[in-house]
């Protein structure tokens, strides 16, 4: 089975690039879920776990090239 989306090009530009980057979404959230894991497992779950967490978010979405 062959699926072909069309998108109206530049006025729905944001539409392709959100479907377009679904990959490396699944994979980001793949890496936090990863390292939201290990935080739980492993750290103190102190108030500064969310300003770490925070930061580790920011720093997987910059190692896919992803924003919000």
């Amino acid at each position: 089975m062959i699926k072909i989306l069309v998108y109206d090009y530049p006025e729905e530009e944001g539409e392709f690039e959100a479907a377009n980057d679904g990959v490396k979404w699944m994979a980001a959230m793949h890496d936090l879920d990863n390292y939201l894991r290990s935080k739980i497992k492993y750290g103190d779950g102190g108030p500064q776990d969310y300003h770490e967490i925070r930061g580790e978010l920011h720093s997987i979405l910059d190692n896919y090239n992803l924003d919000f």
